[in-house]
């Protein structure tokens, strides 16, 4: 038997020994690696990466990995991952994805679709018409009958809609500019079409109609910028197969309300990529209903400019920060603590001048040098002054110690992102 022909049986046989052992472990080639649940696919350099020989993971309700043969031709990965999680779903294992169990009717869809069409065309005339404040289109809002107690606040559309589409675009701006889509206080009394002269009048819907217009819009977005994607279904599935997480809930119906929106939605919107809605509205605006179509619509709006990039949005990389992560770096900037002072470690070094290779816009001034003179060697040979090199790194573990909440947001991002146009940073700004 040869070399290789015995490191497989011997790999083998020791796989079987712990699967009998209730022992959950990885191949990868001939090394035996431990599998943290939590950690599988968070990041595509993280993946598990199998060979020609290995077995591929499916995965249990606990989110531990078993073993079953595959065809190594073929990547079923994800597919298994996701069939497991939507019967873990239908068991009760997973969180509810919505607060409402009652699905829309058509009809209520129609109303919701056309309430959003009209905001857009109001506010697309109103861009247009934007040099002449005069003839600038407004809203005329009357509210229609509902069981709903939340509207009786007339700014419940932008309460909903409220940090809905962070990571959907590249600026502040964008962002804010779809949140006061929805924002009814900022309307006035009458509104008339710079087109035809007609006055446009929006009813304001219930709750259920906004929400399922705000998810439309997100479904919009997201067709977007799959604009310039090319190849089949699967291989797109494959370029997003790291926003894939163990434990995710199964791809909610079209619509769905999520109550609770936080950095995982934004992470499982991108992964699913759902652009029925959206398909639905540039039909309704008679649009192209294709990526394009989406992707000038949303120029036009002035959400996004003509050089976006929409690899960006579609990486699932943080554009900026939460909320919650900003106060938990205020947290981390006010806490006193500090270990190596109470260790002796730390040494103040501010009188020395030290020079770094970083510009003066330079926000991340992580390593510098410094040259102390000794003086003379005392050898009496000439040999002149000695010199100390000093080599000064930045100690981001100061602030972010292990199993603190500030390294989870630096986790969150893996790295600083440094682009032509932008640099995003592991880090909050404070």
């Amino acid at each position: 038997m040869s070399c290789p022909s015995q490191l497989l049986t011997a790999a083998a046989v020791l796989l079987c020994i712990a699967t009998l052992s209730g022992i959950q472990v990885a191949v990868v080639g001939f090394t035996q690696v431990v599998i943290n649940s939590h950690s599988l696919l968070r990041k595509r350099n993280c993946d598990v990466h199998y060979t020609s020989t290995c077995a591929a993971s499916s995965i249990d309700e606990r989110g531990v990995l078993s073993w079953t043969k595959r065809n190594c031709k073929t990547d079923p990965t994800i597919t298994a991952l996701k069939s497991r999680a939507k019967d873990a779903a239908d068991e009760g294992d997973l969180e509810t994805i919505s607060d409402d169990d009652d699905a829309l009717t058509e009809e209520e869809i129609d109303e919701s679709i056309e309430y959003l069409a009209n905001l857009i065309k109001v506010h697309l005339d109103s861009r247009r018409n934007s040099n002449n404040k005069d003839d600038e289109s407004d809203i005329s809002c009357e509210e229609s009958p509902s069981n709903d107690d939340n509207n009786s606040d007339n700014n419940i559309g932008y309460q909903l809609a409220k940090g809905r589409f962070i990571d959907l675009t590249t600026t502040l701006e964008g962002e804010h500019l779809l949140e006061h889509l929805f924002d009814t206080t900022t309307h006035n009394p009458s509104s008339q079409s710079i087109d035809n002269n007609a006055t446009t009048t929006i009813i304001i819907p219930n709750k259920r109609i906004i929400q399922h217009a705000i998810t439309t819009l997100q479904s919009l977005l997201i067709y977007g910028i799959q604009i310039g994607v090319k190849g089949s279904e699967e291989a797109q599935q494959k370029m997003v197969r790291h926003l894939f997480r163990v434990g995710d809930a199964p791809q909610p119906p079209s619509g769905s309300w999520i109550p609770d929106w936080n950095a995982d939605c934004i992470r499982r919107l991108k992964f699913f990529r759902d652009v029925s809605l959206g398909k639905l509205l540039l039909a309704k605006l008679i649009r192209k209903r294709t990526a394009q179509g989406a992707f000038d619509l949303l120029v036009d709006m002035g959400v996004w400019d003509r050089h976006v990039d929409t690899a960006l949005l579609r990486s699932g990389f943080p554009v900026r920060f939460l909320e919650s992560e900003l106060e938990i770096s205020k947290e981390a900037e006010m806490n006193g603590h500090d270990p190596d002072e109470v260790l002796g470690l730390r040494r103040d070094m501010r009188e020395q001048k030290v020079y770094t290779i970083d510009s003066a816009s330079t926000l991340d001034i992580d390593d510098g040098i410094a040259v102390e003179v000794l003086g003379d060697d005392g050898s009496g040979s000439g040999g002149g002054a000695r010199h100390r090199y000093w080599i000064h790194i930045a100690d981001v573990d100061r602030y972010a110690p292990r199993g603190s909440k500030l390294l989870s947001v630096a986790e969150r991002r893996g790295t600083s992102l440094y682009l032509p146009t932008m640099t995003l940073c592991m880090f909050p700004p404070k």
